[in-house]
């Protein structure tokens, strides 16, 4: 007797069951009867005399069956990695078509660029020259008049400098803050923390002018020198903290890095809160007081940071308007960046800066 697997059904599962189905019957398979070229399910069974088929032809079968899935398994296996080796070679023709394609080009391209230089070179070019010039003196001239009489990008104000100026508080609002802010609930120190390396005198005294015009008074500014050799930087320092006493001088003897000068104002700083402001960095009147107002509102906050804006010749125009707290958009890049207020516990808790990764050792200090 010989059995076929039917289309779709899974001969090594079953061939066991009908082994032991048939083995009742006295009925045994016969491995020597060659049905691979048939089917390789195929099984063939001869009646037996005497006992049935025992557990021996059982355990043939269930072994069989496991190489039989086995095979299967790397029938799949082998079916999908030919696939994979005809998309591949699909993918090699589709390369050197257009490897073929650019090759064309390239001679394409020198042919173009030898036309080119025999044309340079004519006596033809040279000729068209000379008979052009005359034309070609008004359209300079042009030009020329043209640059000098248009109208400079800073002359005409962008919609956010008119938005901006709109927003901006008013003399009046700027008495009305300072006002306010003498009557806080909650009045912190802050320290603000200025790192200072060869800055351009003109820009450090306009940012210690920026502190000075804060309408919010509790504050100290801490300017750390990190081994500066401009002469008339060093003669400036003390001229500034003689203009107020909450203005600190501090030094490092030697050049240290951006991170070292932090971590020496943090160690000389006397707030509950810091700021870092950097040396070429300017401060609206109102920014130390619009964020002691968030703490009015919550005390517990740890950290606030705030929006920005790009100083250029042609006034404000680069604004950074920042989202709430977003963690994925932190963790690819640092957007809180300036002005950002902390807990100066806080910082000293993490271990304040770290040397080795000066230029983003503030993204690392948030991390």
């Amino acid at each position: 007797m010989v059995l076929l697997p039917g289309p779709g059904a899974d001969a090594g599962r079953r061939r066991p069951q009908l082994i032991q189905c048939f083995g009742r019957f006295r009925f045994a398979p016969d491995y020597e009867c060659g049905l691979i070229e048939l089917d390789p399910g195929a099984v063939c069974l001869r009646g037996q005399r005497g006992e049935a088929a025992g557990e021996h032809a059982l355990a043939i079968e269930k072994a069989l069956a496991g190489i039989t899935n086995q095979l299967s398994a790397l029938q799949r296996k082998l079916q999908i990695r030919e696939a994979e080796l005809k998309e591949a070679h699909r993918h090699v023709a589709g390369l050197e078509e257009k490897l073929l394609k650019l090759k064309e080009y390239r001679r394409e391209l020198k042919l173009l660029k030898k036309e080119r230089r025999l044309l340079r070179s004519s006596a033809e070019r040279r000729v068209g020259q000379v008979l052009l010039a005359p034309y070609r003196i008004p359209e300079k001239l042009a030009k020329t008049v043209w640059k000098k009489v248009r109208k400079p990008k800073s002359a005409t104000a962008s919609e956010y400098q008119k938005w901006f100026e709109r927003h901006r508080p008013s003399v009046q609002d700027l008495e009305r803050m300072r006002d306010e802010a003498r009557k806080f609930a909650l009045r912190p120190l802050i320290s603000v923390i200025t790192p200072v390396f060869d800055t351009p005198v003109q820009w450090l005294e306009e940012a210690v002018q920026s502190m000075l015009s804060q309408v919010y008074e509790n504050w100290e500014l801490v300017l750390v020198d990190d081994g500066s050799t401009n002469n008339e930087l060093l003669h400036l320092l003390p001229r500034l903290a003689a203009r107020d006493q909450r203005i600190v001088i501090a030094g490092l003897g030697k050049h240290g890095g951006i991170s070292a000068a932090s971590n020496h104002g943090l160690a000389l700083a006397r707030g509950e809160w810091v700021a870092f402001l950097d040396h070429d960095d300017l401060l609206e009147p109102d920014a130390l007081f619009q964020n002691v107002s968030v703490l009015q509102k919550d005390s517990c906050v740890d950290l606030i940071y705030s929006d920005e804006d790009k100083l250029t010749e042609d006034g404000l125009g680069s604004p950074i308007l920042k989202p709430d707290w977003s963690p994925d958009f932190f963790l690819s890049c640092n957007y809180l960046c300036h002005l950002i207020f902390l807990r100066r516990q806080l910082i000293c808790d993490v271990g304040g800066f770290h040397s080795d990764l000066d230029g983003s050792q503030d993204y690392d200090l948030l991390l």
